[in-house]
């Protein structure tokens, strides 16, 4: 065999084995980004389920404050109208003469029993 032959067919080995390995290097590499993003998907599956189950937990939260706003305001007008209803409408020194003049009848009745 010819020397340059020789060296053409070790050229060529050398070429196919570096392109073996570059083909073994790219498969390795397209392996592992395949393995990421199977547990990319996974983990955006269980962030999905975990964000359902907030959302429904916000949604109970927003129904229960809804009820608890509806007491709020419910207490807050009955407190109004108890407050107005003890408030006669009477002035401080209407009610002072009121008193006074209650204070006198039940001495005149002390007065006559």
């Amino acid at each position: 065999m010819d020397p340059q032959q020789v060296e053409i067919d070790n050229d060529q080995v050398k070429d196919g084995a570096r392109i073996e390995n570059a083909i073994k290097a790219f498969w390795e590499k397209a392996h592992a980004a395949a393995d990421l993003l199977s547990q990319y998907r996974s983990e955006i599956h269980t962030y999905r389920e975990r964000q359902k189950v907030i959302e429904k937990e916000l949604q109970s939260l927003r129904n229960d404050l809804q009820i608890k706003d509806q007491e709020f305001k419910r207490l807050k007008a009955e407190h109004v109208q108890l407050t107005s209803s003890h408030d006669s409408g009477f002035t401080h020194e209407e009610r002072e003469n009121l008193r006074n003049r209650i204070k006198d009848l039940l001495s005149k009745i002390n007065s006559h029993l």
